[in-house]
């Protein structure tokens, strides 16, 4: 059976253990529409050919270099800005996923997880959208939640700058949902979301998702990662 295939998404490896590298270059050489084109074990050869590599993702294995390889994400970005990366994880590393996300990986994957679930993982990724191992970044996300409102100050919250619509579609985004999947539950179109979304961004002075949330319990709202919002029954809103 012959594949029509117009474009091939490139995909570099960093992982730190063989087998699971192994494993990994099976699928993705199986796939037609992925092109796999370089693996490593240390991030130091991996920046040398970056360049010259072009990938459009990086599987970044976040035990790399005893678990210090992640920190320089923001030099591949600089080499690269379109290029993403997303960090492969497991449950020993839930310490590291918030700092993986601040140095700039667009998503986590767990390294438990399918297949199937990783080709989907990087097409969201390759398409611009964050993707979250929810069993492995929620209960993370809620103690970077915690800790950050424990910081807050006295000041209002920047959340307050928004409308009730523009504050449930916030708060199901910085729960990981796409503006796909939030359409399709508010009952809006894709459009209308990513006009809404545009509108948040700009005031709440965030970079995009991923940025969103991060800084979620510092805007003062979505301390509750169990995407039961709704853009007009939201527990943390105050308006």
């Amino acid at each position: 059976m012959e594949h029509n295939i117009q474009y091939q998404t490139r995909i570099i490896i960093l992982e730190s253990q063989e087998l699971f590298r192994l494993g990994l270059h099976t699928f993705l050489a199986s796939r037609p529409e992925l092109l796999l084109v370089a693996e490593f074990e240390r991030f130091e050869p991996l920046l040398e050919h970056f360049a010259e590599l072009a990938p459009d993702i990086v599987l970044f294995d976040l035990l790399a270099e005893s678990g210090l390889a992640f920190r320089q994400i923001p030099q591949l970005r600089k080499l690269l800005p379109n290029c993403r990366v997303l960090a492969l994880a497991s449950n020993q590393e839930q310490a590291l996923l918030v700092e993986a996300l601040h140095h700039g990986a667009a998503g986590i994957f767990g390294k438990h997880q399918s297949g199937e679930l990783l080709l989907k993982a990087i097409s969201s990724v390759a398409n611009g959208e964050p993707w979250f191992d929810r069993q492995l970044s929620h209960a993370v996300l809620l103690a970077e939640s915690n800790r950050l409102a424990a910081m807050q100050s006295a000041c209002p919250p920047l959340a307050a700058l928004l409308s009730k619509r523009e504050y449930g579609i916030a708060c199901l985004v910085a729960k990981g949902l796409s503006a796909k999947k939030i359409s399709t539950r508010l009952n809006i179109s894709e459009k209308t979301v990513r006009n809404k979304l545009t509108a948040v961004y700009e005031k709440l002075k965030v970079e995009g998702q991923i940025d969103l949330c991060l800084k979620a319990p510092e805007l003062g709202f979505c301390r509750e990662f169990n995407q039961s919002c709704s853009w007009d029954i939201c527990p943390n809103y105050a308006g």
